[in-house]
C-alpha cells in the first residue's frame, strides 16, 4: 500500500525518487569516487527535504478541511497534531444504517455464494480504508465503538448497529478461513522469497481485520499444529517401540524443515510486529513445541526401559507406568513419583544407546546454532526496516486506542493473548530439561563407556604389535567432528588403535558439549574425567612404544607416534576450546595438555637426533671417499663420495617419511633442523681438511654435490621467497643456520679448490625467477596458498597467461565434453581469480590481452551475442549482473505498483462487480479502481519518466561497484575496438553496462533470475519501452523509435535540463584508469612489470580472494592444474625466456586438464640417482664450470683468522708440494701476506 500511495503522489508536480540511490562500493573508493560519493549524498538530502516539505504543505492542506475551526499555520503543528492523535476536532461524517447495512449484505451475498471472490472483497476493504479512510473494528467488544473516526461505522447508534456488527463480524470470519486456507497452502511452496511475501501480504490483511493479539494467538496455534504434524511424521512414527535410533532420524529430516519454517516467519513477523513479540511467537511455537515432545518421549523411553529392566517389578509400578503412558500428551510437566525417580536414576544406557543419544544431542546443538545464525541474519541486517510494521499505519490509520483494548475491555480478552504484551524476550529452547531424569544415567554409562572403549583398543594395539613389531597405521585422515585445526597442524597418518580411540569418544563429546546446565554438569564432569585417563593411557602407550625404537622396532613408529601425540593433543586442545565458553573459563585439560607438550617435544628430539646421529656415524664414516692424504685421486677424480650421495639420499628418504605422516609445519621444522645439523657436520669436516693434489678436485666435486642437494632440499623446508633468500634467525633459525653452513662450504670450496692464480688476484641475487618460485610451491608438504598467488602475479602473470594461450575455443580441437568441460572450469577460474585481485588493477588485462588477441574475442565481448557461452564473456557477465541487480529488482518492483494501478484485473484477478460498488455509502466518496486507470494512463509519461531517472540518477553507482580489474580490462578493451565501433568513443565500459542492461530488460528469463519476480507480457511491454529509452540516450536509437520515446526523454530534460548529460558524464569519468590507479600502482601502467607485493599485500589479496564466491574453489582448481603440468610449465617458462614469447621447445610435453595428481611415493632407485627432478650426473658435478671470480667475491666476508686457516689447508701450503716457478711466488707472497705477520706478532 506504501508503493501504492507512492503513485498515487504522482498526478502532482513530478518528483523523483531517490530512495534507491547509494555507492554500493566493493573496495576501498579513491579521493575522487569519495568526493563524487559525498556530493551526490548532499544534492540527495536537499532534494529530499524539498520532497518532504512539498508533502508537508500538502498535507496540511488536507488537515485544514478535516479539522473544524482550528488552524493549521506551521508544519511543525502540522506533525505534532498528527503525532498527538488528538481527534476531537476532526469532523464526522455520519454513515446511515441503512447504507451501512446494505453493503455489508452484500458483502456477504457474494462470500457466501460465490466462489473465488474473497481476494477481490479483501482488497475492496483495503482500498477503502487507505483511500477514504473508513475505519472498520477490530473487535465485538463495544466499548471500543465509542472512538470517533474521520468516516467511521463507528457512529452508527440506531437500533441496526448490532445488526451491521453481527454482518461485519461474519464478513470477518469469511475472509479469515480465506487468509489461513492461504497461509496454510503456502507452506509447500519450495521457494522461500515468496512465501514470505505471501505470509506478510496475509498477516497484513488479518491484522486489517483482527486485533494484533488475536491474529498472532491463531497463527501461532495453526503453525504449532503444523510443527506437531512434522513430529507425528518424522519423529513419532513408532509410539510403541521409541528409540534414540529413530528420534534422531526423524529429528534430523525434521530439522531443516523446521529452520525452513521459522526463518520465514522471522522475516514475515520482523516487519509487522515488535521483535519481543516476534522472539516470544518462535519461542511458543517452535521451540518449547520441540522441547516438550522431546520431554514426553523421553519420559516415555525411560518408562519402557524400566519395563525392560524390571519385568519382575510388583503390579503396582506396572500400573502406574501405564497409567502414565495414557496422560495427555500435552502435559509436559506431569509429577514423577519419587520411587520412579529414583529407578530412572539407575537406568541401564547401552553404549549404543549412548552414542545415538549423543548424534540426538549433536542435532539440538546444531538446530540451536542454526537458530542463532537464524537471529543474526534476520535482526541485524538493514533489509527488513522498522518502518511499516502496523498495518493499519500504512492505511489511514485510527486513533491508537482502537487498536489496544481499554481497561473495561481486557476482560474480553483471551489468557493465552496476554502473552503478546510487549516485552522483551530472548530465543530459548529448554530441550536441555528433557534429559533431566537421564543425566545420572547417561553420567555412569558415559564414564563406563570410555573406559571399555581404551581397554578394548589398547589390547588390540597389544595383540597386533606383539605379532608384527610395528604398530598399525589408519589408512586415512582423523578430523574431529568440532576440528578447527589450520592445514598444516592436521596429522595425516596415526596408529590406528588412537584413531579409533579417538572416534568413538569424539561420537560421545556433544553429550559434554551440551551438559551446561547445573543437572547435567555430571555427565560433563565424567567425560572430562574418562577423557583425560584415556590420554595419559594413550600417552603411556606411546612412551612405552618409543623406546622399543630403534633397537626393536623401525623409526618409521617413532613418526607414527609423534603424529599420533599431535592428534590427541590436538582433540584436547579443541575440547578444552568448546566447552571453556561454557564453564567459567576453567581449564579442563591443563595437565593433560601440558603432558603432552612435553611428549612432542621428546620425540622430535629423539627423531632429530637418531636422525643426525645416523648421518655422523653411519654415512659420513666412508674411508676409502676420506682418504684425503691419498696421493692418487678417488674414481679417477669422475664422482662425488658415497657418503655425500647417500646422505642426500637419507635426507630425500626422511622428507618422504615426514611428509606422509606428520603435520606439515612440524614435518618441515624437522627436515631443517636435521639438513642444518648434518650440514654443520659436512662443513667443519670439509673446513679443516688438507688434500693432496690429486684429491682436491674429490673436494670441489662433494662441496659442489652437497650444494646441489641442499638447494633440492631448501625448496622443501622454506614457506615462502622471502624466507629461501633472506632467512631471520629469530622467525627461521634453521633456515638461517643452514644459509651459513652453504657459506662456509662455498668458502672451503673457493679457498681450497681455486686456481692459484684466481686467488692470488682476489654474485649475489636477491629474487628468484618464476621456475624457482614453481619449484617452492610444489616442494611444500601442502599447498602454500600465498606461494600459489605470488606465482600467479609474478613477471606480469606469467603462469596464467602461459595456461590461458594453451586453451583451444574451437571445439574442433578438444578431444571430448570431459575435457571441454575442465578447460572451461580452468579459463572460469583464472579469470575469476585476476578479478577478484582488486589490489593489481591491471592484472586482468594483462592476463587476457594475448588470450583475447588470439581467439579474436574482443568483438564478441562488443556484440555480446546471446548465444555466444564464451567463457571470458560469461565471466565478465556475472560482475555486471551483481552492479545491476539491486536496480533492476527496485524498477521491476515500481513496475509491478505501476501495473497494479493501470490495470487492477492483473494483480487481483477480479474486478468488483457493480452491484457490489453500487453498495458502498456515498459518503465514503469510493472511485473504484478501473475507474483511475484512465487518469493513471494520462501520467504514463511521467511514470515511465520515474523508472528511467532511477536508472540514469544510480548509473555512477553501478559503474563504482564494478571492480576496478573490469574496469581496466574494459579500458584495454576500449583501445583494441575504438576505431571499429564509432559508439565506442563515450566509454567501453558505461557502454556494455547499459548494454547488458537493456538486454536483460528485454530478456523476461533473465529479469526473473536476477530479480525474483514473475514478469507477464504487459511488464515486459514496459521493460522493453524502458530498455529502448536507454538505447536512445545512449544513442543507440532503432531505425523506427516510437514516438512515446522521445516524449519521455522531453520529459526528464524539462524537469532537469541537462542532468542525463551531466550523469553521463559522471559515469564515463569513474570508468577512466586515473579514478582507481593510485600513485602506488603507477609502476603497473606498463605491461612488463607488475607492483612490488610484499608478503602482507599477497595475504591481504589472499583473504579477499577466499571470501568472494568460490575463491577457494578457483585457487584449488589452479593449483591442481599447475600440479599435473609442473614440467610442461617449466618447458614453457624457460622458452618465455629464451624468446621473450610464447615460443615451442622442441620436444614439447602435453598439457593435461583430466588426470588425477599421483600421490606422493618414495622410489628408492629413483631418489638415489636423482637430485629432484635431475640426475644425480656425477661427469657433470665433476666438470661443473665455477665463476671462480664471482665465487670468491663472494668469500671476500671471511675473517682474516678464518681465511688464513683455509689457506693453510691448500695443498701448495704444504712442505711436500712440487711448485712451479710462478706458482712458488705466489705461494711465497701468500705466505709473508698472511703468515710471516702472525710469527711476528
Amino acid at each position: 500500500m506504501a508503493a501504492e500511495s507512492l503513485v498515487m503522489a504522482w498526478e502532482g508536480d513530478y518528483h523523483l525518487d531517490y530512495s534507491c540511490s547509494g555507492y554500493m562500493l566493493d573496495c576501498i573508493p579513491g579521493d575522487l569516487e569519495l568526493h563524487q560519493a559525498l556530493d551526490d549524498i548532499d544534492e540527495r538530502l536537499m532534494q529530499n527535504a524539498a520532497g518532504i516539505e512539498e508533502t508537508v504543505k500538502e498535507l496540511q492542506l488536507d488537515l485544514d478541511k478535516l479539522c473544524a475551526g482550528q488552524k493549521l499555520e506551521k508544519n511543525g503543528d502540522c506533525l505534532q497534531w498528527l503525532n498527538s492523535s488528538n481527534c476531537s476536532s476532526v469532523k464526522l461524517f455520519t454513515t446511515p444504517c441503512n447504507q451501512l447495512t446494505e453493503f455489508l449484505k452484500a458483502l456477504l451475498h457474494f462470500l457466501k455464494t460465490e466462489k473465488g471472490l474473497d481476494e477481490m472483497i479483501m482488497q475492496l476493504l483495503l482500498d477503502l480504508s487507505s483511500e477514504c479512510g473508513v475505519v472498520f473494528p477490530l473487535t465485538s467488544c463495544g466499548a471500543s465503538f465509542n472512538i470517533p473516526s474521520t468516516t467511521s461505522i463507528h457512529t452508527v447508534e440506531d437500533n441496526g448497529f448490532l445488526n451491521a456488527l453481527s454482518m461485519w463480524d461474519d464478513v470477518r470470519l469469511y475472509l479469515r478461513r480465506f487468509i489461513f486456507d492461504k497461509l496454510q497452502n503456502c507452506q509447500e511452496i519450495n521457494d522461500v522469497l515468496p512465501t514470505i511475501q505471501l505470509k506478510i501480504q496475509c498477516l497484513q490483511q488479518l491484522l486489517f481485520l483482527y486485533p494484533e493479539t488475536e491474529v498472532l494467538t491463531r497463527y501461532q496455534n495453526m503453525q504449532y499444529q503444523s510443527v506437531q504434524d512434522l513430529l507425528q511424521n518424522k519423529v513419532l512414527i513408532n509410539i510403541s517401540e521409541i528409540s534414540f535410533d529413530e528420534m534422531t532420524r526423524g529429528l534430523e529430516n525434521m530439522i531443516p524443515l523446521v529452520l525452513t519454517m521459522m526463518r520465514q516467519d522471522l522475516y514475515a513477523l520482523r516487519t509487522l510486529v515488535e521483535d519481543s513479540k516476534v522472539q516470544k511467537f518462535i519461542n511458543d511455537t517452535y521451540l518449547q513445541n520441540i522441547a516438550s515432545e522431546l520431554y514426553i518421549l523421553i519420559e516415555k523411553f525411560c518408562e519402557q526401559q524400566l519395563k525392560k529392566n524390571a519385568l519382575h517389578s510388583t503390579k503396582q509400578h506396572s500400573t502406574k507406568a501405564n497409567k502414565y503412558l495414557n496422560k495427555q500428551k500435552r502435559t509436559v510437566h506431569s509429577v514423577v513419583t519419587q520411587e520412579q525417580s529414583k529407578q530412572m536414576r539407575d537406568l541401564d544406557i547401552t553404549t549404543h544407546q549412548l552414542r545415538s543419544l549423543s548424534q540426538l544431542i549433536q542435532i539440538l546443538l546444531l538446530l540451536e546454532k542454526r537458530m542463532k545464525e537464524l537471529l543474526s541474519e534476520v535482526f541485524l541486517e538493514s533489509t527488513f526496516t522498522q518502518q511499516g510494521r502496523n498495518v493499519r499505519g500504512v492505511l489511514k490509520k485510527a486513533p491508537t486506542n482502537i487498536d489496544m483494548p481499554s481497561d473495561m475491555n481486557k476482560t474480553c480478552m483471551q489468557d493465552d493473548q496476554l502473552l503478546f504484551m510487549a516485552e522483551y524476550v530472548s530465543l530459548e529452547c529448554d530441550w536441555r530439561n528433557a534429559f533431566k531424569e537421564l543425566a545420572h544415567s547417561a553420567a555412569y554409562s558415559v564414564k563406563m563407556a570410555i573406559e571399555e572403549i581404551c581397554s578394548k583398543y589398547l589390547e588390540q594395539e597389544t595383540n597386533l604389535y606383539n605379532s608384527g613389531k610395528s604398530l598399525a597405521m589408519c589408512t586415512q585422515s582423523v578430523e574431529a567432528t568440532w576440528n578447527q585445526c589450520t592445514e598444516k597442524e592436521q596429522s595425516k597418518n596415526v596408529t590406528k588403535f588412537c584413531s579409533d580411540i579417538m572416534m568413538d569418544i569424539d561420537t560421545l563429546f556433544p553429550l559434554a558439549l551440551a551438559s551446561n546446565e547445573n543437572f547435567l554438569q555430571e555427565i560433563r564432569e565424567n567425560f572430562v574425567e574418562s577423557y583425560s585417563k584415556v590420554a595419559a593411557d594413550v600417552l603411556s602407550r606411546l612412551e612405552e612404544r618409543s623406546k622399543d625404537v630403534p633397537s626393536k622396532v623401525p623409526v618409521q613408529n617413532l613418526y607414527i607416534i609423534l603424529s599420533t601425540a599431535i592428534l590427541v593433543h590436538n582433540f584436547l586442545s579443541k575440547y578444552e576450546n568448546a566447552l571453556k565458553q561454557t564453564s567459567k573459563n576453567r581449564s579442563l585439560f591443563l595437565l593433560p595438555v601440558q603432558q603432552y607438550q612435553e611428549f612432542i617435544k621428546v620425540i622430535q628430539f629423539q627423531i632429530t637426533s637418531y636422525n643426525i646421529r645416523v648421518c655422523a656415524t653411519n654415512i659420513f664414516q666412508d674411508a676409502q671417499s676420506h682418504h684425503w692424504e691419498d696421493s692418487k685421486s678417488f674414481y679417477e677424480g669422475e664422482r662425488c663420495s658415497f657418503s655425500i650421495q647417500m646422505w642426500h639420499y637419507h635426507c630425500c628418504a626422511l622428507r618422504y617419511d615426514l611428509w606422509s605422516v606428520v603435520p606439515s609445519k612440524i614435518a618441515q621444522e624437522l627436515l631443517a633442523e636435521v639438513l642444518s645439523e648434518t650440514l654443520s657436520i659436512l662443513a667443519s669436516r670439509y673446513s679443516q681438511l688438507c688434500p693432496t693434489y690429486k684429491r682436491t678436485s674429490q673436494i670441489r666435486t662433494d662441496i659442489t654435490a652437497i650444494l646441489l642437494c641442499t638447494e633440492n632440499l631448501l625448496w622443501s623446508v622454506c614457506q615462502s621467497a622471502e624466507e629461501l633468500l633472506q632467512p631471520l634467525e629469530d622467525t627461521s633459525h634453521w633456515i638461517f643456520t643452514i644459509h651459513n653452513h652453504c657459506n662456509a662450504l662455498l668458502a672451503a670450496l673457493a679457498v681450497l679448490t681455486s686456481p692459484l692464480d684466481k686467488l692470488y688476484d682476489s654474485p649475489s641475487c636477491d629474487k628468484i625467477s618464476v621456475d624457482q618460485h614453481l619449484t617452492l610451491l610444489l616442494s611444500q608438504p601442502r599447498c602454500n596458498w600465498n606461494l600459489l598467488l605470488q606465482i600467479l602475479v609474478l613477471q606480469d602473470c606469467l603462469v596464467p597467461r602461459i595456461l590461458l594461450n594453451n586453451m583451444s575455443t574451437d571445439p574442433k580441437n578438444v578431444d571430448n565434453e570431459y575435457i571441454e568441460e575442465k578447460q572451461s572450469a580452468l579459463i572460469e577460474a583464472i579469470v575469476m581469480v585476476m578479478a577478484y585481485c582488486k589490489s593489481l588493477p591491471k592484472g586482468l588485462g594483462i592476463v587476457l590481452e594475448g588470450y583475447m588477441d588470439k581467439h579474436q574475442l574482443w568483438n564478441k565481448l562488443c556484440y555480446l551475442a546471446a548465444e555466444d557461452e564464451s567463457d571470458v564473456p560469461r565471466c565478465l557477465k556475472l560482475f555486471i549482473s551483481k552492479a545491476i541487480k539491486p536496480i533492476l529488482k527496485h524498477v521491476i518492483s515500481l513496475l509491478h505498483t505501476w501495473q497494479a494501478l493501470e490495470n487492477p484485473a492483473t494483480c487481483h484477478k477480479q474486478v468488483p462487480p457493480e452491484s457490489l460498488l453500487s453498495k458502498i455509502p456515498k459518503e465514503w466518496d469510493y472511485v473504484p479502481r478501473e475507474f483511475k486507470r484512465r487518469e493513471y494512463g494520462k501520467n504514463f509519461t511521467k511514470l515511465a519518466a520515474q523508472v528511467i531517472s532511477i536508472l540514469i540518477d544510480n548509473l555512477p553507482a553501478i559503474i563504482v561497484s564494478i571492480p576496478s580489474t573490469i574496469k581496466c580490462l574494459f579500458n584495454l578493451a576500449e583501445k583494441q575496438l575504438m576505431n571499429n565501433i564509432p559508439e565506442l568513443i563515450n566509454s567501453y565500459l558505461l557502454w556494455y553496462v547499459i548494454t547488458i542492461f537493456c538486454r536483460t530488460l528485454e530478456d523476461g528469463n533473465a529479469t526473473e533470475l536476477i530479480s525474483g519476480f514473475t514478469i507477464d507480457r504487459w511488464c515486459k511491454g514496459k521493460l522493453e519501452l524502458v530498455s529502448e529509452c536507454l538505447l536512445n540516450i545512449m544513442g543507440q536509437q532503432k531505425e523506427n523509435p516510437k514516438p512515446v520515446i522521445q516524449k519521455i526523454i522531453n520529459c526528464l530534460e524539462k524537469q532537469r535540463p541537462k542532468w542525463i548529460e551531466g550523469q553521463l558524464q559522471n559515469a564515463k569519468k569513474f570508468c577512466s584508469d586515473s579514478t582507481f590507479l593510485t600513485d602506488n600502482d603507477s609502476i603497473a601502467q606498463e605491461k612488463d612489470c607488475v607492483a612490488e607485493l610484499t608478503e602482507q599485500k599477497i595475504s591481504m589479496m589472499l583473504l579477499d580472494i577466499c571470501h568472494q564466491p568460490g575463491g577457494n574453489e578457483y585457487l584449488r582448481q589452479i593449483y591442481h592444474i599447475i600440479q599435473l603440468n609442473e614440467d610442461w610449465l617449466k618447458e614453457q617458462i624457460y622458452s618465455q625466456d629464451i624468446t621473450h614469447g610464447f615460443g615451442t621447445p622442441q620436444n614439447p610435453k602435453q598439457f593435461i586438464l583430466n588426470a588425477f595428481h599421483q600421490p606422493l611415493m618414495f622410489n628408492p632407485m629413483h631418489v638415489f640417482n636423482h637430485i629432484g627432478s635431475t640426475n644425480f650426473n656425477q661427469s657433470t658435478i665433476t666438470e661443473w664450470n665455477w665463476d671462480w671470480s664471482k665465487v670468491l667475491h663472494s668469500t671476500l666476508g671471511l675473517s682474516q683468522l678464518t681465511f688464513r686457516n683455509l689457506l693453510a689447508n691448500r695443498w701448495e701450503m704444504q712442505a711436500y708440494s712440487t711448485l712451479e716457478a710462478k706458482e712458488k711466488d705466489m705461494i711465497d707472497h701468500l705466505q709473508k701476506m698472511y703468515f710471516t705477520e702472525v710469527k711476528d706478532n
